[in-house]
């Protein structure tokens, strides 16, 4: 396990160290979505990484329902976006 120490910067502003981005998989420009965890936490995640949580926990499927399934998802994402600073 990777960890690292940072500080909260001006304007919210946080820099994630090379090692914890790579051990994350996480790149530069990569959208990342920031969900609260309760008091003094917070989780960063790709927005890719909680589609596939979606998916994973969506019931199966056939292909004819592609398209809502599609715009479920669609949606639970297009609902965790924020407006950055």
């Amino acid at each position: 396990m990777t960890i690292g120490r940072i500080t909260l910067g001006a304007a919210g502003l946080l820099h994630l160290p090379v090692s914890v981005r790579e051990a994350a998989g996480i790149a530069e420009g990569d959208d990342l979505v920031v969900i609260p965890d309760g008091p003094g936490r917070i989780v960063l995640a790709t927005r890719a990484a909680i589609q596939d949580e979606v998916w994973a926990a969506a019931p199966a499927r056939d292909d004819s329902d592609a398209t809502d399934s599609d715009r479920v998802a669609e949606t639970l994402l297009s609902a965790m976006r924020v407006d950055g600073p």
